[in-house]
């Protein structure tokens, strides 16, 4: 009885183990576009509403594992095209309109592009997540950019 319960103790911290390593080690896409910015990381969306004494909503996404990857996929696309004939230089958004593309591993970046007002509606991931019910239903930013 006692070996089945080590065996079983031992099975357990192996599962609980490999689920803290893949967890971290985990990819995740992330954008801010003006006042809205997600992370699927923590499945957040938040956006700034700047009106009506409301400073920001933040809303939790019900994201599955292949949703997930899918958005890395989708931000990795986007990062390639935004950053084609950049050569080896790193962009650096620098607009009075955010406009950012971000894949990372652990919390920590690994790419990053921009693009630009114009261009920001040409998003994968951006479209991806504005195409989420929870997301369309939010109210309208107030905020304003010059």
């Amino acid at each position: 009885v006692q070996r089945d319960f080590v065996r079983i103790y031992l099975i357990f911290i192996a599962i609980a183990l490999t689920a803290c390593a893949s967890t971290n080690e985990a990819e995740y896409a992330s954008f801010r576009v003006g006042s809205d910015h997600f992370d699927s990381f923590q499945s957040t969306f938040e956006r700034s509403l700047c009106a009506d004494g409301r400073e920001k909503i933040i809303i939790s996404l019900s994201l599955n594992k292949s949703e997930k990857a899918e958005l890395v996929r989708l931000a990795k696309l986007d990062i390639a095209e935004g950053n084609s004939g950049s050569g080896d230089l790193e962009k650096i958004c620098v607009s009075s309109f955010p406009y950012e593309i971000t894949v990372g591993v652990q919390g920590k970046t690994s790419t990053t592009t921009c693009f630009s007002p114009i261009g920001d509606d040409e998003s994968r991931v951006a479209k991806f997540v504005y195409s989420l019910e929870s997301v369309q239903k939010l109210p309208k930013s107030q905020c304003r950019f010059y």
